[in-house]
């Protein structure tokens, strides 16, 4: 999976997507997800699978938000693994915020050839 195609799923969870930080026309609800590392396993002397760890991090003002459960129904879908959502509410700007951990596989040459 490319970056590109992984911000086409984080586009199904909302319009709003943002690579390392939002723009001013964020909004009431949005993502931003950035890359935070890397894996590769090794078999016979060679490099046999490469993955991606990506944070995702959903922004809403909805106390009731459907979008996390949108979010982890979309990375699954995807073939994602992910750990649980971790919420943290900032009472001062009224954000709430939704963290995400996952790992997506990732080739070199589809990237560059992509």
């Amino acid at each position: 999976m490319t970056l590109a195609e992984f911000q086409q799923i984080l586009l199904r969870v909302t319009a709003g997507v943002y690579h390392f930080e939002a723009g001013e026309d964020a909004g009431e609800k949005y993502i931003v997800w950035q890359e935070t590392g890397g894996r590769a396993l090794y078999g016979n002397n060679r490099c046999t699978e490469r993955t991606r760890q990506i944070r995702v991090v959903l922004h809403t003002r909805e106390k009731e938000s459907f979008l996390p459960d949108r979010l982890l129904c979309e990375l699954d879908r995807a073939g994602a693994a992910f750990e649980e959502p971790v919420t943290e509410y900032d009472p001062e700007t009224k954000w709430i915020r939704h963290t995400v951990m996952c790992e997506v596989p990732y080739s070199l040459t589809t990237a560059v050839e992509g």
